[in-house]
């Protein structure tokens, strides 16, 4: 465990790389469930029954739960992009206030 001393240096500029990051794979996320959603779309005209019933419940579902995984993965790139934010404005500030940041016992996430 860090000393009192110690001090944990967050990158802002990774946590924007990191948040832009989200954001592209949100977008592939988004891609690949439409895609699913097509081809399971195109098996209901020749399929019929309680096998194509079932499948069609589990599409319905599947579909429901990526909508909520691909708002989670949007929200916390939006996290990530306003953390860097703030830690750069306060690593800012605190260089100012305090003549420097210290280099010792430094942490760098």
């Amino acid at each position: 465990m860090a000393g009192k001393d110690a001090f944990i240096k967050f990158n802002p500029e990774r946590l924007l790389d990191m948040s832009a990051a989200l954001d592209r794979q949100y977008l592939v996320f988004k891609e690949c469930c439409a895609a699913i959603n097509r081809e399971a779309g195109g098996l209901g005209a020749g399929w019929k029954g309680e096998g194509a019933e079932a499948y069609a419940r589990k599409i319905g579902s599947l579909d429901r739960r990526s909508f909520v995984v691909g708002e989670q993965l949007r929200a916390l790139g939006g996290s990530l992009a306003g953390a860097s934010g703030i830690y750069g404005r306060a690593e800012s500030a605190a260089a100012l206030n305090a003549g420097g940041l210290p280099v010792k016992g430094v942490f760098s996430v």
